[in-house]
């Protein structure tokens, strides 16, 4: 695999950075004819390693008119969601654009729920239960079209590879990216540190296709029902008790999947009952006081037992 497992926040100076970017793009040596413009895309990368790799793996096997789109394209404001680097961004953004398929895309995204040192079987499930992909049934169906998704988005530079081959790494920068083209043109909250404004908007809460909650103060403050009719996943992970109020999931009739992380439940809320098109369910180390409601999940496709300890009062 040509993905590095490591792109530092650091700057390259105009050599080192064109020599990274010729590695990348494999077909820009000194003779060739895309050099010229080649190296103007090069600097629009500002000399930020994981900027440069990831353009230059998406540039691989363009022709002369696609790379000078490139360059028209990264010369573009980027977004103003995005508080990092302008120029990784821009570049992400890019290399994002150029994806084979909105499949690839969204699998991409899902990405930014999960984070770092991902596994692959969490892809899986969420892409199963999501009726990701056309054509696609079982679990090693999806698992081997995860698997080519992944290798390809590796070779972009848009994952990288993890401490095995179960796993995948994320380079902060993109993750960043990630989360804020989600938001902008996906209808996806990753929220992981502060809730921002978008959380309290009611009329927005109610365009959200997925929902990613790792945020302690949300958390520990959930509203007693959750005005997302157009939600299609929900995760949210927490490490110890919480009680999730009983019509939470009340107004979210269109939920595909749900994955709850690490978390002390007493019970599901009786809420969950109405979700007649969930088919995914994951209670990935949870303990659970009282499962009995999962037997009125009638579309559950996919679920996860083994995860749960289960926890009885006597």
């Amino acid at each position: 695999m040509d993905a590095q497992k490591n792109f530092p926040i650091g700057f390259l100076n105009e050599k080192e950075a064109w020599d990274l970017f010729k590695k990348k793009a494999s077909e820009c040596d000194e003779s060739c004819d895309l050099k010229p413009i080649a190296m103007e895309v090069a600097k629009k990368c500002a000399g930020l390693p994981i900027a440069i790799a990831t353009v230059a793996g998406a540039s691989r096997n363009k022709r002369l008119f696609e790379w000078k789109n490139a360059l028209r394209e990264l010369e573009r404001p980027s977004s103003s969601n995005f508080t990092g680097i302008a120029a990784a961004y821009s570049a992400i953004e890019w290399s994002f654009n150029y994806l084979e398929s909105e499949e690839v895309k969204l699998t991409f995204l899902l990405c930014s729920v999960i984070g770092h040192n991902g596994l692959i079987e969490d892809l899986v499930r969420y892409t199963l239960g999501l009726g990701l992909f056309d054509g696609v049934h079982t679990i090693e169906e999806a698992r081997n079209k995860v698997l080519t998704v992944v290798a390809n988005l590796k070779a972009s530079a848009l994952l990288l590879d993890s401490y095995n081959d179960k796993l995948f790494d994320i380079h902060d920068v993109v993750w960043d990216a990630a989360i804020a083209i989600a938001l902008k043109d996906y209808r996806m909250l990753v929220l992981r540190d502060h809730p921002p404004k978008e959380w309290s908007d009611k009329e927005k809460m109610k365009t959200w296709s997925v929902i990613s909650l790792r945020c302690p103060q949300i958390i520990a403050n959930l509203p007693k029902e959750m005005e997302c009719s157009g939600l299609s996943f929900f995760h949210m992970a927490y490490d110890g008790a919480v009680k999730i109020p009983l019509n939470f999931f009340k107004q979210t009739e269109g939920l595909k999947a749900l994955d709850l992380v690490g978390m002390q439940l007493p019970s599901l809320p009786e809420s969950i009952i109405q979700l007649a098109d969930l088919r995914m369910l994951c209670l990935k180390k949870c303990a659970v006081d009282d499962i009995t409601i999962l037997g009125e999940l009638k579309s559950l496709q996919v679920l996860k037992p083994f995860s749960v300890r289960y926890q009885r009062t006597t």
